[in-house]
């Protein structure tokens, strides 16, 4: 069974007294669940320390005031180009992203769950599993010398769930600080919060250091404090969002105003319809798929009004374009969250500068099938924190087109009936003739891998609003691809040969071959195109549905895009060194030869219409199969690593 935890995001599932249910159904055949996946690190991907990289956790002692708001990225990492002085945590359990939080104090927030740093559960022995899970523990903290005259207090936003899957009855937050007691560290839980009264709208906690059965035995050089969650094992489920984190002195929480105006969202796309598309698509029409508003931002006012200027600068190969003043707010912003409409009609009556700005397309030769454009929102208000007064996205222009941001915060889970023949389209607006050549598509594990289902690639015409005639012939089977150690790495499905498309409406996805749900990734902090451009059938021959699910699946159409010469599937995968399969056409017995890359490998065979005739599980080094018992046909073999990765696929032909 999969599991589903209630008090789903959509709100269309309640607590019922029990911790899993069934998918919530927006329409026959299409559901959504809880996020398993732990999406891409906003800034830097947390990474493992090795031993030689210590100093920059365990060799660091931070003094008054700790701050950090989760506008940059925080946790251990070897990435070089993570500046030590940002560092405030000793462990990266918890994710740092922009998806969770629901209307966050600032940019980014730190999200803790039952998934470990790699993205995988804590325990995925059963799909109820209950404990300990993530832990978010600061660096020490010097704090000699202080009294608890000197009125010290933790201080921070938190909020259950946000945009992932809200904690249950038992789930808990915990806030715990280290104490130095008779010379023997302890950890003193002073803090909680049950996820039965977990709040959706960030709430602000203080914790007085000082006011503790241990008093001044915090008072060293080795304070530290750490949230921890307990819940659900199995998945990203209890998820507590975590925000504007302080350790100061000198603090009365009755009287403890911020003079802080904040970015909340990173921002996602200045074109029409699309987060990036090919270059010279766009080329065929930039100011049609410029956004008619250009520039749409989120802000938060934590404090009381203040006069400020909200500006863009776009950064493209060797140009750089400026708009400083786009947007004045001078009165009434007070304590409030503040849609920031640039180019159009603005608050409260206010009209800025038109700046009809567009991409230009006259980039350097060498850039002439592709170019990455940067964006920055920024501000001019005087405040607390500079590090969250700019927000910033990349847009992208090579050869795909996409709704989706990048990340996931749910998971998107094709034709939970289990129906065969379960079809899935997502429909594109092509603007110029292409080759097709193939999709990304980010498939999530959810309670086990699906690795060994198959499905096929697939793509249609528009007929009339929904799709068509069938314009891919495909027959070789797919299965979901896992990166093990990255979030939202998308891989790459190739079309056995180009699909020639022509300028006009294309739905582009894939036929289920097995009874098993497929989880596709969920983009809900983005475009909402799913209701637009998603529509399924929930078996062969049965109509066309449109979905009834927010948000934006993580499918990408990839084109020729008029280059030559490129590997296609460059984006996360990793190299593998290749599986021989032999003989082929076989006879009697089938040779597998990984060399020496797997030490462990599994074999599936499958008949061409999805059934798994044979399957067998290898140690290091060759194997054989016995195919005498096999009728004659063709049959795909695929070999995979205990990853779910897939080694090899091949047409095997038994005469």
């Amino acid at each position: 069974m999969i599991p589903m935890k209630t008090s789903l995001i959509n709100g269309l599932l309640l607590g019922l007294g029990a911790c899993f249910c069934a998918p919530v159904l927006f329409a026959q055949g299409e559901a959504e669940a809880p996020l398993p996946w732990n999406p891409e690190l906003v800034h830097k991907r947390a990474q493992p320390i090795s031993a030689q990289q210590t100093h920059r956790t365990t060799d660091v002692v931070l003094e008054l005031p700790f701050f950090d708001d989760f506008s940059r990225f925080s946790q251990p990492t070897s990435d070089p180009d993570v500046p030590a002085e940002w560092l405030r945590w000793c462990d990266n359990h918890a994710f740092i992203n922009n998806g969770f939080g629901v209307q966050p104090p600032t940019i980014g927030v730190a999200t803790l769950d039952g998934l470990m740093a790699d993205g995988y559960p804590w325990d995925w022995s059963a799909e109820n599993t209950f404990g300990a899970a993530d832990t978010l523990t600061s660096l020490p903290i010097d704090i000699t010398g202080f009294t608890v005259a000197d009125n010290i207090y933790l201080s921070f936003f938190y909020q259950g769930g946000g945009w992932g899957n809200t904690p249950d009855n038992n789930d808990r937050l915990v806030v715990e600080l280290f104490a130095d007691v008779g010379g023997d560290g302890a950890w003193i839980e002073v803090w909680s919060q049950d996820g039965q009264d977990a709040p959706s709208a960030f709430e602000r906690a203080y914790i007085n250091v000082g006011d503790t059965e241990f008093g001044n035995t915090m008072f060293t050089d080795g304070f530290q404090f750490r949230f921890r969650s307990e819940g659900t094992l199995s998945g990203a489920f209890d998820m507590w969002n975590i925000d504007y984190v302080e350790v100061r002195q000198n603090v009365n929480p009755e009287e403890d105003p911020l003079q802080e105006l904040t970015f909340m969202y990173p921002g996602v796309t200045l074109l029409r319809d699309y987060t990036a598309m090919p270059w010279d698509h766009f080329k065929e029409n930039p100011e049609f798929f410029m956004d008619p508003d250009t520039v749409l931002t989120y802000q938060q006012n934590l404090g009381p009004t203040v006069n400020f200027v909200t500006g863009y600068n776009v950064t493209g190969p060797d140009q750089e374009w400026s708009f400083p003043n786009e947007f004045a707010n001078t009165s009434g912003n007070g304590f409030s969250i503040i849609r920031t409409e640039m180019s159009v009609q603005g608050i409260g009556g206010q009209v800025s500068t038109s700046n009809d700005f567009v991409y230009a397309t006259n980039q350097p030769e060498e850039a002439d099938t592709c170019a990455i454009f940067r964006v920055d929102y920024f501000h001019d208000a005087t405040d607390q924190t500079p590090q969250n007064d700019t927000a910033s996205f990349v847009q992208n222009f090579t050869n795909y087109y996409a709704y989706d941001d990048g990340t996931a915060e749910r998971a998107y889970v094709v034709n939970p009936a289990g129906n065969i023949g379960a079809k899935l389209a997502m429909r594109y607006q092509i603007q110029k003739d292409d080759e097709l050549l193939g999709l990304f598509i980010h498939f999530l594990p959810y309670a086990d891998f699906s690795f060994e289902e198959n499905f096929i690639l697939r793509a249609w015409t528009d007929g009339g609003g929904i799709p068509g005639d069938e314009i891919a012939g495909n027959f070789t089977f797919q299965t979901p691809q896992y990166v093990p150690t990255g979030h939202n790495a998308m891989s790459y499905y190739e079309y056995e040969e180009p699909v020639p498309v022509s300028e006009g409406a294309l739905y582009v996805g894939f036929s289920k071959l097995s009874n098993v749900p497929l989880n596709i990734a969920n983009d809900k902090s983005g475009l909402n195109k799913n209701p637009e451009q998603l529509y399924f059938q929930v078996a062969d021959g049965t109509d066309w549905i449109q979905s009834g699910i927010s948000g934006s699946l993580m499918i990408r159409p990839v084109f020729r895009s008029g280059k030559s010469g490129v590997i296609w599937n460059t984006i996360d995968e990793q190299a593998a060194a290749p599986v021989l399969l032999y003989p082929n056409p076989v006879a009697d017995v089938l040779t597998f030869d990984p060399g020496l890359y797997l030490d462990n490998y599994d074999v599936r065979i499958h008949s061409l219409t999805g059934q798994e005739v044979a399957a067998l599980a290898a140690e290091r080094g060759k194997s054989t199969f016995d195919t005498t018992l096999l009728a004659p046909g063709a049959y795909i073999v695929t070999v995979t690593d205990l990853n779910g990765r897939v080694m090899a696929r091949e047409t095997v032909i038994k005469p």
